[in-house]
């Protein structure tokens, strides 16, 4: 298993190294490599890997829709004799593929942007982008950055967690991918008892939490890895084993698959969030009447 773990960790850095030439070479204007995918995080290689990757370009177009595809069809073709599977997937949220577990499956999760359209996504997302290196211009997303999010927009904003709950109580979340080559959208619900959902819930959790402690100011939600970070939130900003019990599955599923998780991922999601909305709620009610 573990040789096999080796050949994981160089797949994946040689899909990274697809997308570096594409700057180099001008297919794409700048790329920047999220989460587990770039190097501010220590990195353990799994059965399931997630490699988040935003591709900025001058135009979202045909020409772009088709370099991405010959990345994929190569890309495809080179990590097989390893013994790995391969998805290019352009995405908007979380995913994770759902692969037969006999063997390992990579996937390059793509965001795609032009600054333009960078600077009009919810802010809470730019925030905890901010500290990701792109390859050309390293500062990029420094550069986009918004204000640091208030308690207020973590509660109430785009992609908050009124709208996370809401979503997750509801059973039922959106997806929309972009499809090559010609970038064009289709959308369609994952419902509750399908391994997205359960995916949705997860990361809809860790990010909630991750995105509470940088509307506190604190570094720690931008370093700790998962588990640490969960250990660290519960100690310092508020009580929750629903965290911990999350972010133990997330790594439990990269390996595993979603099967055992299928039902206990929401049921803790909307615990947590229901928690978080109670004392984002008390805040902002302090906050206002202090102000006042």
């Amino acid at each position: 298993m573990n040789n096999c773990y080796d050949f994981v960790r160089a797949a994946a850095e040689r899909v990274k190294s697809a997308f570096v030439r594409g700057v180099v070479s001008g297919d794409i204007g700048d790329v920047a490599f999220i989460g587990n995918a770039s190097d501010l995080y220590v990195w353990v290689p799994s059965r399931i890997v997630d490699l988040d990757v935003t591709v900025f370009a001058p135009r979202l177009n045909r020409e772009l829709g088709l370099w991405l595809l010959s990345i994929r069809e190569r890309l495809h073709e080179e990590v097989a004799v390893d013994g790995i599977d391969f998805e290019l997937r352009i995405i908007r949220g979380p995913y994770k593929a759902t692969p037969r577990l006999s063997r390992p499956v990579l996937v390059a999760h793509v965001s795609l942007f032009t600054d333009e359209d960078y600077v009009k996504e919810r802010a809470l997302l730019r925030w905890a982008w901010r500290k990701y290196p792109c390859i050309a211009e390293p500062a990029r997303l420094v550069r986009l950055a918004p204000e640091q999010p208030t308690l207020e927009e973590l509660l109430d904003g785009k992609g908050g967690v009124n709208e996370k709950l809401n979503i997750i109580q509801s059973g039922t979340a959106p997806m929309t991918e972009s499809l090559l080559p010609d970038l064009k959208e289709f959308c369609w619900i994952v419902s509750a008892g399908e391994p997205l959902f359960a995916e949705f819930c997860l990361a809809g959790t860790a990010t909630c939490a991750r995105n509470h402690g940088r509307a506190l100011g604190r570094p720690e939600a931008d370093c700790l890895g998962n588990g640490d970070f969960a250990i660290w939130y519960d100690r310092t900003v508020m009580k929750s084993a629903e965290l911990q019990q999350v972010m133990a599955l997330k790594a439990k599923v990269r390996n595993n698959g979603y099967e055992d998780v299928l039902a206990l991922a929401p049921e803790l999601a909307i615990r947590y969030l229901r928690r978080l909305q109670t004392a984002l709620g008390s805040a902002v009610t302090r906050e206002k009447t202090i102000s006042s």
